[in-house]
């Protein structure tokens, strides 16, 4: 498209509103374009209306979401990323008057543990021992195919497109 798109919600408008500051913009990182409908399904299931009253498409594999509270989006937010049919679906917070365009959906937060953790979390099955390990890092989407790291809950960019069967 050759316009720049503003998340219409019906909300959006009046500076300082605060019903602004909950608003995210989701981009699922695919390289085709996936079914509105069932896209829009997962996201409504993950989010009901009392929690998420507005959920829309502003682009290509591109939907805004309108939270009811600071702590839903923040929630929402730490959550991140999410799986949508297999893809991740990044969140990114939305400030008024930003385009989509200028929101950067290439970095994303993953939780990695020390392989000691995931060790001792593997033999005793309790994560609450090695909370205190979790290291947040983000890490650049590069445009290209993924496939699945049996060592890693997320996939990783692995280059060149390759089958794995």
């Amino acid at each position: 498209m050759g316009h720049e798109k503003l998340p219409d919600l019906g909300l959006v408008g009046e500076e300082g509103n605060e019903t602004n500051d909950w608003i995210v913009v989701g981009r699922l990182i695919v390289d085709r374009n996936l079914n509105r409908a069932g896209v829009m399904a997962i996201l409504r299931n993950i989010w009901p209306e009392k929690e998420a009253p507005a959920i829309g498409e502003v682009g290509q594999n591109t939907y805004s979401i309108y939270f009811v509270s600071e702590e839903l989006i923040l929630k929402a937010l730490e959550g991140n990323p999410w799986s949508i049919m297999g893809h991740y679906l990044n969140l990114k917070k939305w400030e008024a008057n930003t385009t989509v365009a200028e929101l950067d959906f290439r970095v994303f937060r993953r939780l990695n543990l020390k392989r000691a953790e995931q060790e001792e979390i593997e033999n005793q099955r309790s994560a609450k021992r090695a909370k205190s390990s979790v290291i947040i890092e983000e890490f650049m989407e590069e445009h290209g195919h993924f496939i699945y790291d049996p060592n890693s809950f997320y996939r990783d960019y692995k280059g060149p497109k390759r089958e794995t069967w």
